[in-house]
């Protein structure tokens, strides 16, 4: 067997059910994650990916709290060619709140 020179990664978490407390507030939340990368250094180049999701949302919403749900977004991507030199530079960030 002979080694290529090449180079793969993935990794991904998911995170579901995770409580939280609004410290002012007392009020409960419960927070979803989902995030993921993947790396690959193929010659002549190397790319990175970066995904990542957020979502913080209090069931039962009532009272003067209503509105207070939180979501986030996040991808970068990243590229390098075999000259070190970097073809592709992306990040998209959103978060709004509900």
């Amino acid at each position: 067997m002979r080694w290529s020179g090449e180079v793969h990664t993935k990794d991904h978490c998911n995170t579901q059910n995770t409580e939280a407390e609004g410290v002012v507030t007392g009020a409960r939340y419960i927070a979803e994650q989902e995030f993921g990368t993947t790396f690959q250094d193929i010659p002549p180049g190397t790319t990175f990916t970066f995904e990542f999701h957020l979502h913080v949302i209090r069931p039962g919403e009532t009272g003067s709290l209503a509105g207070d749900d939180y979501m986030q977004h996040m991808l970068a991507h990243f590229a390098v060619n075999a000259k070190g030199v970097p073809t592709v530079s992306n990040i998209d960030l959103r978060a709004e709140c509900k």
